[in-house]
């Protein structure tokens, strides 16, 4: 599976937002922005003192949006994991049983990023998570729900509904994969890729002039 490198500028002067995520769910192509604040330490560090993301949803039925992000240091520093908790945007009846859990595609504050250090070369993985439209987790996933279908996690063919994981090497069938089962992988399961499997991965390439 391939990865996106791209590169990422901790200027605090430019207020522009930066790719720093694109992929396709649900038909929908769609790109992930970032907005960042930073402070200078010396010639090869810099602080960040905020950051926040924006999707942009460009061509597609249903839009994503993010309902969490957060960012998790490396052992030893300089670098680490922004993992982007990602979901359709349906309204909240459909979209979580948790009343607090809000789907955004504006204003997104990374968690835990604050007040990081990092040196000049260092990388951040990006790591997306899909969530289902109609449930938290999806081994508890709802294919059908007022009228929408998760067609991420599930397929179906007249009558027949199935959910479905992904392996890597398996093959695809009429848009769905050939392996189809009742049971759901959990992201973190090893050997086994979560629904909503294209690209879900990032790098970003830390950089600043002056």
């Amino acid at each position: 599976m391939n990865k996106l490198i791209t590169n990422l500028n901790l200027n605090p002067e430019e207020t522009f937002g930066q790719s720093i995520y694109n992929s396709q769910l649900y038909g929908t192509f769609f790109g992930v922005y970032a907005y960042i604040r930073s402070e200078k330490i010396d010639e090869k560090k810099r602080i960040v003192t905020s950051m926040r993301l924006e999707v942009i949803n460009y061509k597609g039925e249903l839009d994503l949006g993010i309902e969490k992000a957060v960012y998790e240091p490396k052992s030893g520093g300089n670098g680490g994991n922004l993992k982007l908790h990602v979901r359709a945007v349906i309204g909240n009846s459909l979209n979580s049983t948790s009343r607090d859990a809000v789907v955004k595609t504006k204003d997104i504050e990374v968690e835990g990023i604050q007040g990081e250090r990092f040196e000049k070369g260092a990388f951040i993985n990006v790591q997306r998570y899909l969530k289902p439209i109609h449930s938290e987790k999806s081994e508890g996933s709802e294919p059908l729900n007022e009228g929408v279908f998760d067609s991420e996690f599930h397929y179906r063919e007249g009558t027949i509904v199935e959910g479905y994981t992904l392996k890597p090497n398996s093959t695809h069938i009429g848009g769905r994969p050939a392996e189809a089962s009742t049971e759901f992988a959990k992201n973190s399961d090893i050997g086994v890729t979560q629904s909503g499997h294209f690209c879900p991965w990032a790098e970003l390439f830390l950089f600043w002039f002056g």
